[in-house]
């Protein structure tokens, strides 16, 4: 039985004593903003969050892991498990993001320091826009009038609530003044966060470092920011990169039907990469691009029986580099792809003693 990591926070559950930070009111919508370069045109488009509905009749249960950085072992969560078939189950928030991080592999990337700045962001940006606001009632309220719109309201008091009115806008100035550096800095780490091609566990703990030496966000904040099991490698494969890049190429007649998710009939342009029948085709593709040069030095030196040393030096060193280079592109440990590619050159050898 697969196991997939799962924190805490995705099973649902904060596990630290403090509080989250508030969520912007509910008629707004934050925005997760993925640059197109890193992810493919199909991030970019909105994400579909139904609603939850009745769990599977045999769902694929997945033991839940937490994982501990700093012992370095893995405890299981008791009784936690995962539906990757069932993503509508899961309420929305952390947990249905977590799920839908799980079942489409590359949306997990901008995991924390991605979808939780971009909160904290929105939740800047709203507070801001709120008192900009109040300013500009404040403001106008005194120039249209010549007093404020309470000494209307409030004759007996005219005198002291004027008085009071430039040090309430002071106030006002000196609130948004307070919020701006904080605010500022947010976006330069956003901006720093998506010029990388992927967040490894070293750039996890580097933008943590300096999001906590800067000092913009409270103990409590930095807390929930950064939970202590919550870091998920997302190493994303470089040729499935560009077999994406070239699936979108294809024309639209052959592109939609082969892209468009079956359960999302209501909404017509939401549609996801990771569908079962898009991997399945990769992988038989670059299955058979591995067969072809397994077999193709094997067939020339059947076929062609009176051939130099030369030549066979020159083909089997030509198809070892090939085979390396393939090798290569992909996010394995350089031991094993060293241990491929020897094995790989040994079996070659092998067949030309025996021919």
């Amino acid at each position: 039985m697969t196991t997939l990591p799962m924190t805490d926070i995705e099973a649902g559950r904060v596990h630290s004593d403090t509080s989250p930070p508030s969520l912007p009111p509910k008629g707004h919508k934050s925005s997760l903003k993925l640059p197109s370069w890193a992810f493919g045109q199909w991030l970019s488009r909105p994400a579909v969050y139904s609603s939850p509905g009745p769990p599977l009749s045999t769902p694929e249960r997945v033991g839940a892991q937490l994982t501990d950085t700093k012992g370095g072992s893995n405890k299981n969560t008791s009784g936690d498990y995962f539906y990757p078939d069932d993503i509508g189950r899961y309420r929305e928030g952390l947990p249905r993001l977590a799920a839908q991080q799980v079942y489409y592999e590359n949306f997990a990337i901008y995991r924390r320091f991605g979808y939780l700045s971009q909160r904290c962001l929105n939740e800047d940006q709203i507070r801001l826009n709120a008192l900009e606001e109040h300013l500009f009632k404040l403001e106008h309220g005194l120039a249209d009038n010549g007093v404020p719109a309470c000494d209307t309201q409030v004759g007996s008091s005219s005198g002291r609530e004027y008085n009071r009115f430039p040090l309430t806008v002071s106030g006002t100035i000196q609130e948004i003044g307070s919020l701006l550096p904080k605010y500022h800095q947010m976006l330069l780490n956003d901006q720093a966060l998506k010029s990388l091609h992927e967040v490894r566990y070293d750039e996890y703990c580097n933008i943590a470092r300096k999001i906590k030496a800067d000092g913009y966000l409270s103990k409590d904040e930095m807390a929930y920011l950064r939970h202590h099991s919550d870091f998920v490698n997302t190493g994303t494969d470089p040729l499935w990169l560009t077999f994406e890049s070239w699936l979108y190429k294809l024309p639209n007649f052959l592109l939609v039907p082969l892209l468009e998710d079956r359960g999302t009939t209501k909404e017509g342009n939401a549609f996801f990469l990771s569908t079962p029948l898009v991997r399945f085709l990769f992988r038989t593709l670059f299955i058979w691009f591995y067969a072809f040069i397994l077999l193709i030095p094997v067939i020339l030196f059947s076929l062609v029986q009176d051939i130099s040393r030369a030549a066979t030096v020159g083909l089997l060193a030509l198809f070892t580099i090939l085979f390396t280079a393939s090798m290569a592109l992909h996010s394995s440990k350089a031991d094993n792809m060293l241990l491929g590619v020897c094995a790989y050159a040994a079996v070659l050898v092998a067949f030309l003693a025996n021919v």
